[in-house]
């Protein structure tokens, strides 16, 4: 889950680490709120160079005239036009302007293969930081956290760093529950260090105790009726919906039709539930892709198959589903949940190597 450049330099702000001073102002504001009053707020906060940057989930900004330094005077004007070219965007960050000759990149992210955090590290801060061959990598244990080592390193890299940076950076990737925190450029000067821009990808299944904000906005309608229903979905461009007991299963079900050449319109997961009315909902949810099928693969252990069986056939009730319903059961009380839906008329196997052929088959026209 992204987190706005407003939102990523509030959180940095509040580890410590320095930001420009600057002013967010939502698109609503920019466009309906009293002219007087944004003067007001950017003179009370801001010098006389500032820059102006759109607020938009996605990268590149740069590049395409989302960033760009002005006089305060003209920031509202230039803001406006952002935000006529850059549709949906949240609004504009109006910061302080720093002077700086140099520029760095530095960031931590989670990294599944090594199972630990990777700090990575630049001289060639900016927008072209991927064509850089300049780059720091180190390997940082979660549980010790930055050792004396990285700082040295860091420091033979970039030159002086403030004794402190890593542990800051590294205390709020980890309370926060955070994939990525991407500062770049930072900026050192007089031993300070100056996040001009950053970047923070966190963990939405911790949403619960990293009190992030959500924004909603970075999913489809679909994927929102999702979360709001307990449920982890994801759009493809497939032809068929995919449901699944646990991610596990469901990433396992999504390789083995690959290898088929089937291509899914929709990934849900049932996170390991056996709720008759979240399997009704999740019903609702894939019939809203039009899919040409449907493929339920269900492995009960702590969950039942019967009562996952009973919200399978309430959501092909309340839905009149006339599409294909294709389900593998096995597990707990599986011989109960296969016996109702046969008794549905309901296509149900024991495994998924036939459950997918018979999918196959559908989709191929047989």
């Amino acid at each position: 889950m992204y987190l706005y450049e407003y939102q990523a330099k509030r959180l940095l702000k509040e580890y410590g680490v320095d930001v420009p001073s600057s002013v967010f102002i939502e698109a609503e504001s920019l466009f309906q709120g009293s002219e007087q009053d944004l003067k007001k707020g950017l003179d009370a906060h801001l010098s006389d160079r500032v820059v102006v940057k759109v607020q938009i989930l996605e990268g590149g900004r740069g590049k395409r005239g989302g960033v760009v330094a002005v006089p305060r005077g003209e920031a509202l004007r230039e803001a406006r036009r952002m935000l006529r070219e850059w549709r949906g965007a949240a609004g504009v960050l109006v910061e302080e302007y720093v002077p700086h000759s140099e520029e760095y990149y530095l960031s931590l992210l989670l990294d599944r293969e090594r199972r630990g955090i990777t700090l990575l590290a630049s001289r060639g801060g900016g927008v072209d930081v991927e064509e850089s061959e300049d780059v720091l990598s180190l390997q940082v244990d979660p549980f010790t956290g930055p050792l004396p080592h990285h700082r040295r390193m860091l420091e033979s890299h970039f030159g002086a760093v403030p004794a402190d940076l890593l542990e800051k950076l590294f205390k709020l990737f980890t309370e926060r529950d955070l994939t990525l925190l991407e500062i770049n450029p930072l900026i050192l000067s007089g031993g300070r260090a100056v996040a001009l821009d950053a970047k923070v990808t966190c963990d939405p299944a911790a949403l619960y105790r990293s009190r992030l904000p959500e924004n909603p906005e970075q999913y489809t309608p679909l994927e929102l009726a999702g979360r709001r229903a307990g449920l982890a979905v994801l759009e493809m461009e497939g032809r068929c919906a995919v449901m699944a007991n646990g991610a596990g299963l469901t990433m396992a079900t999504l390789d083995y039709l690959a290898s088929l050449g089937i291509s899914p319109r929709l990934f849900l997961d049932l996170s390991g539930t056996d709720d008759p009315e979240k399997v009704r909902e999740a019903f609702h949810i894939a019939l809203r892709t039009s899919p040409e099928a449907i493929l339920v693969n269900i492995f009960s252990g702590m969950t039942r198959a019967d009562t996952v069986a009973e919200g399978i056939l309430r959501g092909m009730e309340e839905t009149s589903v006339e599409v294909p319903v294709i389900v593998r059961l096995h597990g707990t009380n599986y011989e109960i949940g296969r016996r109702m839906l046969r008794e549905r008329g309901v296509h149900v196997y024991e495994t998924l190597p036939e459950a997918a052929e018979h999918l196959r088959a559908l989709l191929e026209g047989g």
